[in-house]
């Protein structure tokens, strides 16, 4: 809610020399407060000229509103956009609301930026690529699976108290999202690097949408997740404590897609290094999915982590981050996030027979 003084206080500050203003068009209304989604016409005396302005902020909904960040950028794009057109009304000034109600104001943004604490440790891509020479992995590599798995476990048997259509939107983007498969196909065609026909591309993008309409019957699998819980993501401290980077895409998702950012890359550095999907990096990827099935009971995992699978691969065969894979290892990974989306059950046996 926003307080009727707090709206009074920011034109003040807004407006210096306002001499009266006065909320308008709201009086049936709750004079303690405003609800978000509303617009609220402002009307301001400035030096004896009566001017009208108008709040607007964005309702959280199903189209697309569900994040704090969906709304922060379709008012922070309205800011700039607004003032771009001929004959559009002006936007004069874009701000937040506060947890207390306060309006204030951001209107010379250029660019947003965050700041984090720095954490020492490893990357745990470190250990996999140490591990290429090796036949089987060391007690450490054995030991940090584990931790991977538990703290998974930690966040995913989470199931939070929200709206379950978020399940949805999280499918929706997993397909469609820019950062996601459609917006990686596109890539492929604008990187400038011919590496897959388009033909082959349209078919991965119509059999991944058929998996948008698998996946809406598992709602109830909506959890905490981490959203891009990768090797580049995680760090590894020498006591084998595990911090994590860059959580991506919402506080909520499907559990598939953690495991599947996780566990692609046993296969993928396995190709890069070895040529083949074998031990150490094979053994990694069967105690992972073994322990992770065993710990949280997750029997449908398999049954649904195909499209995140493809998404993942997609990344990892992309040329624009990873130019100087051989052709061969390259085309290994594109058939694997084709062909996985035509089977209803993974196994370690098919991840074999598609990477073969």
């Amino acid at each position: 809610m926003i307080p009727r003084d707090y709206i009074e206080a920011y034109f003040k500050e807004l407006i210096p020399n306002a001499r009266e203003i006065k909320i308008v068009g709201r009086e049936d209304r709750d004079v303690k407060g405003y609800g978000y989604g509303e617009p609220i016409t402002v009307m301001v005396d400035v030096d004896g000229e009566v001017k009208k302005y108008v709040i607007s902020t964005v309702k959280e909904d199903r189209f697309g509103h569900e994040y704090i960040s969906d709304r922060a950028g379709e008012i922070l794009w309205s800011y700039k956009a607004f003032n771009n057109l001929p004959n559009h009304v002006r936007a004069v000034d874009v701000g937040y609301i506060s947890s207390e109600g306060r309006l204030n104001s951001v209107k010379d943004f250029d660019e947003f930026f965050i700041v984090t604490e720095y954490v020492e440790g490893r990357l745990y891509k470190d250990f996999l690529f140490e591990i290429s020479g090796f036949d089987r992995p060391r007690k450490v590599d054995e030991e940090v699976v584990y931790k991977l798995v538990e703290y998974l476990y930690m966040i995913h048997r989470n199931k939070p108290n929200v709206d379950p259509w978020l399940y949805i939107r999280r499918i929706r983007d997993l397909i469609g999202d820019g950062e996601c498969i459609m917006g990686l196909i596109d890539s492929y065609l604008w990187s400038g690097k011919e590496v897959i026909d388009k033909e082959f591309l349209e078919e991965v993008e119509v059999k991944s949408v058929r998996w948008r309409w698998k996946l809406r019957s598992y709602m109830d699998r909506l959890s905490i997740v981490h959203g891009d819980f990768h090797p580049w993501n995680i760090i590894i401290d020498g006591d084998l404590n595990i911090t994590v980077l860059d959580r991506s895409r919402g506080d909520y998702g499907e559990p598939a897609d953690d495991v599947a950012a996780l566990t692609i890359n046993y296969i993928f550095i396995s190709l890069l290094t070895r040529g083949r999907f074998e031990d150490p990096y094979r053994w990694l990827y069967k105690r992972f999915i073994k322990r992770y099935i065993d710990l949280t009971g997750d029997h449908n995992l398999l049954n649904v982590i195909q499209p995140f699978y493809t998404w993942r691969a997609l990344v990892v065969a992309n040329p624009i981050w990873y130019p100087d894979i051989d052709p061969e290892i390259r085309m290994k990974i594109l058939r694997f996030a084709s062909e996985i989306l035509d089977h209803n059950v993974v196994s370690i046996d098919l991840i074999d027979e598609l990477v073969s």
